[in-house]
Order: C-alpha cells, then sequence, then structure tokens
C-alpha cells in the first residue's frame, strides 16, 4: 500500500418505481405503469401489504377460521413462461419449466416469472417473482390449483399452532432483467 487512495467498489442501481397494486376486480397487477396483469382474481382474504422501499410487496391473509393448515387462492396465473423451484426432498429443490398455473409442481419455493407482452411494443419485457416465505411460526410454498389457478399454501407443522392472520407469507415484485 502506497497511501494512494483506493477506488471505490460501490455498486449502484438505477432508481425504478417497483410498482404492484391491486385494481378495482382485485386482480394483481405489476410493471412501471401497474398495467401487466399477474395474477387474476385472487380470494378476497388475500391483501397486499406494500414495502416501504418500494420494490415489491408482501401478501397477508385474513382468514375466518383458525387453522394449522390453510390454503389459499391467488387467482389465474398470467405469464408467457416461468420458472418455478420446487422441494422435491427434505434438504433438496430442482427446477421446472412451464407456462400455466397447472404446470407449477407442489411444494414450489421460488416462482420467477416472465410476463405476457403486453400490445405497446416500446415496453420491455417485464419479469415478476413469487417468493413463499417463513413468517413466524408458518411456512409458504406454492402448488397447482384448480381450473388454472395458482395456490398459496401456508402451514404450521403443528395441529396446535394456529392462526386466522398470516402476515407476510409471500413477496411479490418485477423487473425488466430476471437476473
Amino acid at each position: 500500500f502506497d497511501g494512494a487512495p483506493r477506488p471505490s467498489l460501490e455498486l449502484k442501481r438505477e432508481a425504478v418505481n417497483y410498482r404492484v397494486r391491486f385494481n378495482k376486480q382485485h386482480s394483481i397487477f405489476c410493471g412501471e405503469r401497474a398495467d401487466q396483469l399477474l395474477l387474476e382474481n385472487p380470494s378476497s382474504c388475500i391483501s397486499l401489504d406494500v414495502n416501504r422501499d418500494n420494490r415489491g410487496t408482501f401478501l397477508r391473509a385474513d382468514i375466518a377460521k383458525a387453522s394449522s393448515v390453510h390454503e389459499m387462492d391467488l387467482g389465474i396465473l398470467h405469464c408467457s413462461t416461468f420458472l418455478a423451484c420446487a422441494r422435491k426432498r427434505f434438504c433438496w429443490m430442482e427446477p421446472s419449466w412451464g407456462c400455466r398455473a397447472e404446470d407449477v409442481p407442489p411444494e414450489t419455493q421460488f416462482l420467477l416469472i416472465r410476463l405476457k407482452d403486453t400490445p405497446e411494443t416500446n415496453q420491455k419485457q417485464i419479469y415478476a417473482i413469487i417468493m413463499p416465505l417463513v413468517t413466524g411460526s408458518f411456512r409458504s410454498c406454492l402448488q397447482p390449483g384448480d381450473s388454472g389457478t395458482l395456490v398459496l399454501r401456508v402451514e404450521s407443522g403443528d395441529d396446535a399452532v394456529k392462526s386466522t392472520r398470516l402476515q407476510d407469507v409471500a413477496f411479490v415484485s418485477w423487473g425488466d432483467n430476471p437476473f
């Protein structure tokens, strides 16, 4: 070291306004203008809790009956393709690909989604992520549902641990670069 100042290794990100929102029909949209449909007609017990730094949103659920296992319909998945990482063994995940909610394997721990192109061809390709989380005594995963829907399964693993209010059960965000 010769006493010369060392260059900064600081990483800088472009400021992007990340938006995820519900519309009047209770569907989940994302994108710069929150105009790209991600999930259509999710269960009414699902709500969004927008993150303070506006990079995404957490999903929460208020359910009428206390239980140790909850399965909530996230709605019809709108995408051109996706990459899912699903638990195959106790400590092992395996990737799979598809384009419909029926293709999502049970116990999915991570879902990277390429949204359908919009009619405006000037807009960049948009990717979204749905990440099930562990919160309190509950863990979440994604699985296929009936009629082309995506289901969020939240469970404690213990019949004695029950809840009606589930905070931060999944994280949803989007961007124009999947990496």
